[in-house]
């Protein structure tokens, strides 16, 4: 099968286009920046250069193609510039929205990301729970009114579906979406984490091997207009780092602080941001995010795509290796 990839370059499109490449397929990627294109050095992998804010662009690689995957997306917890990460990640899709349905791809899966569907309440969030918070950063934003664009093409027929992963970890190239890699690393070499004393923080987190399976089974047997939720299991923040220690047998602190003192840290990170490595500290964003709970559920995916999820402790087991054994993912 030819199949079209954006944001290929990537944490998790990166795994993606390996996956189906090593299966005979023949991949088409879209990518911006050339100092990347050494992660796709792949006999299957056919790269081209461009932008998905640019329409012709996008016709050149999707040329042919049956499926397309569009990874694609803006994720910058610093920038200063927040119209720009609605920019490309609404209008991005738009645009790759309009060329596939020109050239009539079999079907199209848009990947979005848990957080568009928002934190969770006293139930495990579905697919089909209504958002019902305001957002906590324009990352959530644009991917939200992204999905929304897909959503409106497929009441008019077009062949798409949604797939929500939660939060990625797990062995891959450095990048800004390997949130939790950063923070695995971060405890691994300090040796010290810190957790809101107010509130457990729950989060569902997600070996990036089942999600790139996950993805792969939605272009076999997902069905048109269905969204899923690719995850795994929802844990606590602090059993989160515990969970590192008893692995790596590891002598570090975990502090329960107040959420006040956090949120200082971090607005003062942000206006003296020169100072710091931006990979060492946390926005006021995902401070926030810290007050509630982001529990999903994967079933659906589990019964209609066979999703099947690596235990929690197994899935850290490989990543902390990983991190041990390579200075960067």
């Amino acid at each position: 099968m030819k199949i079209f990839i954006s944001g290929a370059s990537g944490y998790l499109g990166q795994k993606l286009a390996w996956k189906l490449a090593d299966s005979d397929n023949k991949i088409s990627v879209l990518i911006r920046n050339p100092k990347k294109f050494s992660y796709l050095n792949h006999p299957n992998i056919t790269i081209f250069q461009g932008d998905v804010m640019k329409l012709d662009d996008i016709r050149r690689a999707i040329l042919d193609c049956e499926h397309v995957y569009h990874l694609a997306a803006l994720v910058n917890e610093w920038s200063v510039h927040p119209n720009e990460i609605l920019k490309t990640n609404v209008e991005g899709t738009k645009n790759m929205l309009q060329v596939a349905e020109d050239v009539g791809v079999e079907k199209f899966i848009q990947i979005s990301a848990s957080c568009a569907i928002g934190p969770s309440l006293v139930k495990e969030n579905k697919e089909s729970t209504p958002r019902w918070s305001s957002f906590n950063s324009t990352y959530e934003i644009s991917k939200f009114l992204a999905d929304k664009e897909v959503l409106q093409r497929i009441a008019t027929g077009f062949p798409g579906l949604i797939v929500y992963p939660t939060r990625v970890f797990g062995p891959g190239v450095h990048s800004e979406g390997a949130l939790v890699n950063r923070i695995i690393g971060q405890f691994l070499k300090n040796k010290v984490a810190f957790v809101p004393q107010e509130h457990p923080f729950i989060n569902n987190y997600a070996f990036i091997d089942d999600v790139v399976n996950g993805i792969i089974k939605s272009g076999i047997s997902g069905k048109i207009g269905e969204k899923y939720i690719l995850g795994g299991e929802n844990i606590q923040l602090q059993e989160l780092f515990r969970t590192i220690k008893k692995i790596n047998k590891n002598s570090g602190w975990i502090f329960k602080v107040p959420m006040s003192a956090l949120q200082a840290y971090s607005w003062t990170a942000k206006q003296t941001i020169g100072y710091f490595d931006k990979d060492k500290v946390a926005t006021p964003d995902m401070i926030n995010n810290l007050k509630q709970n982001f529990e999903f559920n994967s079933t659906k995916a589990s019964k209609e795509l066979n999703y099947q999820i690596t235990p929690f402790d197994l899935a850290m087991e490989k990543t902390i290796s990983a991190i041990l054994n390579k200075p960067v993912l």
